[in-house]
């Protein structure tokens, strides 16, 4: 897999990077120089590309898919009951 790069953000919130750096999927850097040296310490690469590899699975719309439509289907039933309520009150 293939680590996330991303400015070193740490003074804001930024989902993405709270993700990322949760997960451990990415370099976060201050400078162009900062980022130089990530990029040249082999192993931390290796780690990195391992654990985006090992977690890609995670970032797939396959894998959410079912939760998606569980939800969308339990929204439609919620929208159908609120509509019969309306009418039969009406």
């Amino acid at each position: 897999g293939l680590p996330m790069l991303q400015r070193d953000n740490r003074q804001h919130l930024v989902a993405t990077q709270t993700l990322v750096r949760e997960m451990d999927l990415g370099i976060f850097f201050g400078s162009i120089a900062d980022l130089n040296s990530q990029l040249r310490d082999k192993e931390r690469l290796r780690e990195l590309s391992g654990n985006v590899w090992g977690k890609r699975l995670h970032f797939c719309f396959d894998t959410h898919a079912g939760t998606l439509t569980s939800f969308f289907q339990k929204i439609i039933r919620s929208k159908k009951r609120s509509i019969i309520a309306d009418k039969a009150s009406a």
